[in-house]
């Protein structure tokens, strides 16, 4: 892919405040369709499986990957089943450090010498968890993904984002401090 850096995959520090990015975990790489035997294993240097558990496994990029990955966004194919070729989506990574303020456009160089090389748009659509509940997301685990569950919850969250649609702004939704 070379419209993205390489997807590192986040919050795996288990702090949503504050979330780290690092080379993309086993369970991403399958995930990805990416051969995980290539840069993981276990602490005893074996591959690793669902069986080591993902807290055990290790896995490595090259210096060069990390350095574009920590600048750009990264992107990584999503299936909805680990043993098909069921492609469902995309996820993306975004370095923090590169995040553009909103004062600045994407690509502007900033005094330190770094570049920014993303942005968030202004405005967002929210929903709540149950709302995409309500909306028939089906709660149950598995280690396998039924693609027909998956275009339920898809489904679902399409319904919730569609009957939340964007409300025109105006000056009184804002709070202003004066000093």
């Amino acid at each position: 892919n070379t419209s993205y850096s390489d997807y590192m995959s986040c919050n795996d520090n288990h702090n949503a405040t504050d979330p780290q990015c690092m080379c993309d975990n086993w369970i991403d790489r399958v995930i990805s369709k990416v051969d995980p035997d290539t840069a993981c294993h276990d602490h005893g240097g074996n591959k690793c499986s669902f069986h080591t558990g993902m807290g055990n496994c290790t896995c490595t990029c090259s210096q060069e990957s990390l350095d574009n990955s920590n600048k750009y966004i990264g992107m990584m194919p999503v299936y909805m089943d680990f043993t098909s070729d069921s492609y469902y989506g995309q996820w993306f990574s975004h370095p923090k450090a590169t995040e553009c303020d909103e004062d600045e456009e994407v690509g502007a160089a900033r005094q330190d010498g770094s570049v920014c090389t993303w942005k968030r748009h202004r405005e967002a659509r929210i929903v709540k968890g149950w709302q995409v509940l309500q909306n028939g997301f089906n709660t149950s685990s598995s280690t396998t993904i039924d693609p027909a569950l998956a275009k339920q919850n898809a489904d679902a969250f399409r319904k919730s984002f569609a009957d939340a649609p964007m409300q025109p702004w105006g000056c009184e939704d804002t709070v202003s401090v004066l000093v």
